[in-house]
């Protein structure tokens, strides 16, 4: 161990360390290095912040292109966790007996991304190299097939918070060591807890309602399957009868069916490769306990889950919008709203930053500078599309009555002794905003002069592309994961 001054250790308070966990497991089982002080505090430090060992964060390897397998792939397949560890023997034999009856009750023949998921998922570790040389001697011939694993410690560092936030705001005793057993806000981190498999899925919605590739969680592992071509993700032709009694709200239609996306299999590998190594950042930074301190330079879980929590809800959230495209529009666009509503809680930026063309566009064209080209190539098409949708939105301020010589828009304020001023691309953001609030109803609308003006100003037609918004700032939280985390005591 190298040298360290004490400003590199944080404390954790003797409240927060359940009695039953010894003191080695505590260190030990997320990775950290632990010391002891006379007076009995505990300090605590990541191993990678006091040796030359690599962050802990995901490893990705190819495992097959077509039926041709990577001998290193292999041996890497071979060396993941059982899934028997964290799933016992008898309940994956129910689960797929489930799955073979359920197939039988249905009149067509179960599709191919389906028993790619269900079977890969439920497969035995000694069934599973035969499963995957199987399913690679269907489809497309060149489909190329990954592992990415991710580091165990990256998990337990949860489950580390998870512990100690539940000794903070429950003083329930913690009866095993067994991280499965830490039930704090364990449903609202699901996709944390359990391999970071959807982390992986916006890349493989790209070109939603087109889909790219198929990924299926295995212990502390996902495997990815690239398809040489893109398919539809789900059927063409006629639409649901359903479909017919969808309303039409905020300029929510139903879009015709868009044409095959053309990017080549090579540049999606390429983009996979960079992903996963930002995502890789992203999940370190996030679970690293020492980032997530008071002002007394203790050790605050309940900041650490906030994070947390809030990193997983991004993800969620963008990844049902991409699902939704050319089904339900309306839902994407409040879903957006939810998703502008993490971005400004979490003190990534307000509505009016957040939806302003000329500083959005500005920040775009200046990383992609930083970005391969082929990043630039996959990304551009959905984010110019989105920032076409943001101008979109500012052509909806229909009267030039309200303007004033410089094109700003004049609008009353609250108070209704006059009005100020606004430039059409700060107008946008308070504008989506009080559609925002409409989720309340707008019965109070009529006591507020500023939100009837605008109200008035604007047809309320909104892009259908203007939710597509997600992919930027997702593609900033990779290329710049340092935005997301807020300044905490003496980080």
């Amino acid at each position: 161990m190298t040298s360290s001054s004490d400003r590199d250790w944080i404390c954790v308070p003797t409240d927060l360390r359940p009695p039953s966990v010894p003191k080695e497991w505590f260190a030990a089982f997320p990775g950290l290095q632990i010391k002891e002080k006379p007076d009995g505090s505990w300090f605590i430090k990541t191993k990678e912040k006091y040796t030359n060992s690599a962050k802990p964060g995901i490893k990705l390897t190819l495992l097959a292109r077509g039926s041709h397998f990577e001998p290193a792939g292999l041996l890497r397949l071979h060396q993941l966790i059982p899934i028997t560890d964290s799933t016992p023997r008898e309940q994956l034999e129910s689960f797929a007996e489930a799955r073979q009856r359920q197939a039988s009750l249905r009149a067509e023949e179960e599709p191919f991304w389906s028993r790619f998921v269900g079977d890969l998922q439920l497969s035995l570790d000694v069934d599973l190299e035969n499963k995957l040389r199987e399913f690679q001697s269907e489809g497309q011939g060149s489909d190329s097939l990954w592992i990415a694993e991710v580091d165990v410690l990256l998990s337990r560092r949860l489950a580390f918070m998870r512990m100690l936030f539940a000794q903070k705001h429950t003083r329930d005793a913690v009866e095993a060591v067994d991280f499965v057993g830490f039930p704090a806000a364990r449903a609202l981190m699901v996709h944390s807890i359990a391999g970071f498999t959807m982390y992986f899925s916006p890349l493989l919605l790209l070109d939603s309602p087109w889909v790219s590739g198929l990924n299926v969680a295995r212990p502390s592992a996902t495997l990815i399957r690239l398809l040489a071509s893109p398919v539809p993700g789900r059927p063409r032709g006629w639409t649901d009868q359903l479909d017919s009694f969808k309303p039409s709200y905020a300029g929510s239609t139903i879009w015709p069916e868009s044409t095959v996306p053309t990017t080549s299999l090579e540049t999606r590998e390429t983009v996979l490769r960079w992903w996963t190594t930002r995502l890789s950042e992203l999940l370190w930074m996030v679970t690293d306990p020492t980032r997530y301190t008071d002002k007394s330079g203790n050790y605050d879980p309940s900041v650490h889950l906030g994070v947390t929590l809030t990193v997983e809800r991004i993800f969620v959230t963008a990844v049902e919008i991409m699902c939704q495209k050319t089904k339900d529009e309306l839902l994407r666009k409040i879903l957006l709203f939810d998703f502008l509503d993490l971005l400004e809680g979490h003190g990534m930026g307000n509505y009016e930053k957040n939806l302003s063309y000329q500083r959005q566009h500005a920040l775009w064209s200046s990383l992609k500078q930083s970005l391969p080209e082929e990043v630039v190539v996959a990304f551009s098409p959905v984010i110019d599309g989105a920032f076409e949708a943001l101008l979109h939105l500012e052509k909806g301020f229909w009267s030039t009555a309200n303007r004033t010589s410089d094109n700003k828009l004049l609008i009353s304020r609250r108070n209704g002794t006059g009005q100020d001023a606004i430039s059409l691309d700060r107008a946008k953001g308070e504008y989506l905003r009080i559609l925002r609030n409409s989720t309340h109803g707008f019965k109070d609308l009529a006591d507020d002069p500023r939100r009837l003006s605008y109200l008035a100003n604007h047809t309320a037609e909104l892009h259908n592309n203007l939710a597509d918004l997600v992919w930027w700032y997702l593609i900033r939280i990779l290329a710049t994961p340092s935005e997301i985390f807020p300044s905490t005591g003496n980080r």
